[in-house]
């Protein structure tokens, strides 16, 4: 895992700023029901890992594979993973038609992936020497800016630049 260093929030974007929805991908010839699942998690993105802990808590035997989402088709391609829960915004044009997808299913969609659908920038908390550039990123900051190209992304109309 990488390795967490202390964050400071300087913005909630609210809801629905993040990601239009998640849901289980799988390989082709891949079950969920396949003994020894192997599931595809980015180590750098705490919500992804937290919802694919939650969705596979039940199964005793889950190896974790790590990938980000640029490693995602080819993982898969080559069989390296088997399932994963990941951002459906992100699968289209991406992963290929083969690939399935399946709902969280109600319970966790409503427990989690409504609040993980939130984005918030945050900063690298600082001693009290750089405490003031996160504090002048905060004056500088125009939300309404970030929430416009967001919703731009999320309707489709702007591919994302991370």
């Amino acid at each position: 895992m990488v390795e967490r260093q202390p964050v400071e929030l300087i913005a909630d974007l609210g809801p629905a700023t993040y990601a239009g929805a998640h849901g289980v991908l799988l390989r082709p010839g891949a079950t969920l029901g396949s003994p020894g699942l192997r599931v595809a998690v980015d180590d750098s993105s705490e919500d992804q890992r937290m919802l694919a802990e939650r969705f596979f808590a039940h199964r005793t035997a889950v190896e974790w594979v790590p990938c980000s989402p640029v490693q995602l088709r080819e993982v898969f391609a080559q069989g390296r993973a088997d399932t994963t829960v990941w951002n459906l915004d992100e699968v289209p044009g991406q992963l290929g038609a083969e690939v399935q997808v399946l709902p969280l299913g109600d319970e966790l969609t409503r427990d989690l992936a409504v609040r993980h659908a939130s984005a918030a920038l945050i900063g690298r908390a600082q001693e009290e020497e750089g405490a003031g550039a996160l504090a002048a990123v905060r004056d500088v900051l125009d939300l309404s800016t970030v929430t416009a190209v967001q919703g731009e992304v999320l309707r489709g109309e702007r591919v994302p630049a991370y």
